[in-house]
């Protein structure tokens, strides 16, 4: 396993992402596949980048460039590769064109989820004491509650960051 190599997608790319997208997160995590396609096509500050350990695809990562840090929308390690590290070497990668990266996990209390909190907070990442919850990425769909992680510090101002999302990032939503 060496270095991790980040490469851009383009909108051709959209329905083989959007396939990964359904195995590692459910209906009310991921926006629908039309909206997911429109927004590579049209959305220059949304970008998908395919991870590779060589020439093997390992996984991939959508993010937002947004004034002074990158919304990390969503990382996947594809099921055949999980276990063997690649997570963390993919967030790495990323860190090296976006220092100050802001996420959204569920609250870390229990299984998987205190798993994957224990996995960010060993990248680095902080915990933001703010209320938030995620807004429906589809039409009639509930908001869910959320934890934003910011690295390598503390958000500033976690409600100037939380509106940055919703104007941005959910306004492209439903």
């Amino acid at each position: 396993m060496g270095d991790i190599r980040l490469v851009k997608g383009c909108a051709a790319d959209g329905a083989r992402a959007y396939r990964r997208l359904e195995e590692a997160f459910p209906p009310s995590e991921r926006r629908e596949e039309g909206a997911f396609c429109r927004l590579l096509a049209a959305e220059p500050c949304f970008s998908l980048f395919f991870a590779f350990d060589g020439e093997r695809e390992i996984g991939l990562v959508s993010l937002w460039d947004m004034d002074g840090f990158a919304f990390v929308e969503h990382l996947v390690v594809y099921p055949e590769h999980r276990g063997g590290g690649y997570g963390g070497k993919i967030v790495r990668a990323v860190f090296r064109f976006h220092p100050a990266l802001v996420l959204e996990i569920e609250p870390p209390d229990e299984g998987d989820r205190l798993r994957r909190w224990n996995f960010y907070r060993r990248l680095g990442f902080c915990m933001n004491d703010v209320p938030y919850f995620q807004p429906p990425y589809r039409a009639g769909g509930e908001s869910l509650p959320m934890r934003l992680l910011s690295y390598p510090a503390p958000l500033q101002d976690p409600q100037k960051t939380v509106a940055v999302l919703r104007e941005k990032v959910y306004a492209a939503a439903p």
